[in-house]
């Protein structure tokens, strides 16, 4: 009888390990010059000193950074932002974002030439960033095209 109970106990825990629901992160989608990229291996930073800073993140060689400064904890999920080189000044109504690129061992910013907007939105639960296609420069004034849709993992 022991040995029934015991069994019954060891195939409902078995039965419930395997339906846990595991968390997915989501994917971000970018093309360069044409050539598409997608990662899951992104992350959310900052905050942690209380000054408002907070990035969405992408690790590898083909990656990018979003910074944001408006002085609240949690990434924005609404309106658009003008992408900008570096760290945008802080201030509760910025809507100016810190953005780049790093591609082929370089990194990239917006071009200055050009007044382009991310777009913020929640989807399902999470925060994703709409970016249409925008010139990046770097220092050795190579330029690269950029668009995308970039999620909070």
């Amino acid at each position: 009888m022991k040995i029934w109970t015991s069994l019954k106990l060891i195939v409902v825990l078995c039965i419930f390990i395997a339906c846990k629901k595991k968390e997915v992160k989501q994917y971000s989608y970018w093309k360069i010059d044409g050539k598409e990229y997608s990662s899951n291996n992104v992350w959310v930073n900052g905050g942690e000193r209380g000054d408002g800073r907070r990035n969405l993140v992408s690790g590898g060689d083909e990656s990018f950074s979003i910074g944001f400064n408006t002085g609240i904890s949690s990434l924005p999920d609404q309106g658009v932002f003008l992408l900008v080189g570096g760290i945008p000044t802080q201030n509760a109504t910025n809507e100016r974002v810190g953005f780049l690129v790093r591609h082929a061992g370089k990194g990239y910013f917006p071009s200055a030439h050009e007044r382009k907007y991310l777009q913020a939105e929640r989807v399902n639960g999470k925060v994703r960033y709409t970016m249409p296609e925008t010139w990046f420069v770097n220092t050795s004034s190579d330029s690269i095209l950029v668009s995308g849709a970039f999620n909070e993992p």
